[in-house]
């Protein structure tokens, strides 16, 4: 903290420059060491270091190194304090130029920032650090009340400038006329007065109070008037039910004995659970066991085809060979036999088809575009792997985002969040097909070193040429859309 105090301003005084909803005073250490870095001390000791007061109602201004109003300066002091500032002034104009024309959000709005803080209210707003060992050094000029205005002034009144405002010799309106002209707004070193202490609490008056016998006759007195009331109650209104007598005094009726019930036998409780687990287990045993004898079993073989019997004709008898004739010369036909049946041959089992194997999925390659599977495809190995989102999509602040996400065969997976500053937000994601569209949706994304968090988002893609993933995603908070893109990590 710097250590010598120039003077105190209430908040009244004077309207702070804001941008973005940032005052441009309370950036005083970011504004200091982005002008030390890149233009050196003396620009950073320009702008006095402003701090609250504990009440919060005034704002004091401290510098490393002891200063003196420009007023009372001799005039050649004062005109190389002027040129100085000047020189000081233009060069902080340039750097603020440079930045705000740059892509990068972030160094935009330092430059924005920058600019604002060249504004002052009053001529009276600028002091000066004389050299004490080195007299050839130029002064050092320290502004207070930078990046304000008169709170009486409209947008660009009483803005003391670079090129807006010259400085003028005449007498400028004090430094403390802003809102009220009171002149004690403004207290300067040497004139430190005290802030105004609040007035001592006033000691509390302890007062006597009434002897515990009152209090306790009181109460009582209380307690007859609220039973009165009650027993009157029923004779005004004898609609009123009255209290009722004590257990003590009331008369109870005599319970006649009744006769002893049969005991009721409790059913036979059935099997429990357990018991009918193992029943269905020893079932399937048993089942399994018959289906291996069963399989065990040979067919019977079929009936062998026994061949029919040629029976042979009796011969004749002897005695009929005279009356006949000599007969049995005559050669006898043989029956002919009967043609075995032949066997039937086989036909050989017709053989079944092998299902062609389908070609190797393509394993996409690092850079590669998500390509969606045909619509009859579900499944979601496709998925597998992490998957760089590029979204375009940025924080609160305007700076961009990245966004990758991860996911399993089954489409389970995580989202994972990093911003500008390299902080890691994570949260769940599930992805699903459906008619042969992919939908993602992710919860809110938290940082375990951070108290930010990311709204959940919701993703639909749908195939385009070469199945290649078409991708739209709405933000859960507002509903905002926007295009996506998924390529391999």
């Amino acid at each position: 903290m710097a250590g010598y105090f120039i003077l105190s301003t209430r908040k009244g005084d004077y309207r702070a420059l804001a941008f973005q909803g940032s005052q441009v005073y309370t950036c005083h250490a970011q504004l200091s060491g982005l002008l030390r870095t890149h233009l050196g001390e003396a620009h950073a000791r320009l702008l006095a270091e402003p701090l609250m007061d504990p009440q919060g109602t005034a704002v004091d201004w401290y510098t490393p190194g002891p200063v003196q109003p420009l007023a009372e300066l001799p005039a050649e002091t004062q005109e190389a304090v002027k040129t100085r500032l000047q020189g000081l002034l233009s060069d902080i104009e340039e750097l603020a130029a440079s930045l705000q024309t740059d892509s990068d959000p972030y160094k935009s709005l330092c430059g924005t920032m920058l600019h604002l803080a060249t504004r002052f209210p009053t001529q009276e707003c600028l002091y000066a650090s004389l050299p004490s060992g080195e007299p050839a050094s130029p002064p050092q000029p320290v502004l207070v009340c930078w990046g304000m205005t008169l709170s009486s002034s409209t947008a660009q009144e009483g803005i003391y400038a670079m090129g807006a405002t010259p400085f003028s010799p005449t007498q400028q309106t004090p430094l403390a006329s802003g809102a009220s002209g009171d002149p004690d707004r403004i207290v300067r070193e040497g004139e430190v007065t005290e802030r105004p202490i609040a007035a001592p609490i006033p000691p509390t008056v302890v007062v006597e109070g009434e002897p515990w016998w009152k209090k306790l006759l009181m109460l009582l007195l209380g307690l007859l008037l609220a039973l009165l009331l009650f027993w009157g109650l029923h004779f005004l209104f004898p609609w009123v039910p009255p209290l009722p007598l004590p257990a003590g005094c009331a008369r109870t009726p005599a319970i006649e004995a009744q006769a002893p019930q049969p005991a009721v036998q409790p059913a036979d409780p059935g099997p429990s659970e357990a018991d009918l687990t193992a029943l269905r287990a020893e079932l399937e045993v048993l089942r399994q066991a018959a289906r291996k004898r069963a399989e065990a079993c040979q067919p019977p073989a079929p009936p062998a085809v026994e061949e029919p019997k040629v029976e042979t004709p009796a011969e004749p008898p002897k005695d009929l060979g005279d009356l006949l004739g000599d007969l049995t010369a005559i050669p006898k036909e043989e029956p002919k036999p009967e043609p075995k049946p032949e066997p039937k041959k086989e036909q050989p089992a017709p053989k079944k088809e092998e299902p062609k194997p389908e070609p190797p999925k393509e394993t996409p390659k690092k850079g590669d575009p998500m390509k969606l599977p045909d619509k009859d495809d579900k499944s979601m190995d496709f998925l597998d792997g992490c998957w760089n989102c590029r979204t375009g999509l940025s924080d609160t602040r305007g700076n961009p985002i990245k966004v990758r996400f991860c996911f399993g065969k089954n489409g389970k997976g995580q989202i994972t969040i990093i911003d500008r500053q390299g902080k890691t937000y994570t949260g769940r994601a599930d992805a699903q097909m459906q008619n042969g569209r992919l939908h993602i949706d992710t919860g809110d994304a938290t940082s375990r070193n951070s108290r930010g968090s990311f709204n959940g988002l919701r993703i639909d893609c749908s195939p385009g040429a070469g199945n290649d993933a078409m991708c739209y995603g709405r933000n859960k908070g507002d509903n905002s859309p926007w295009s996506a893109k998924f390529f391999r990590d």
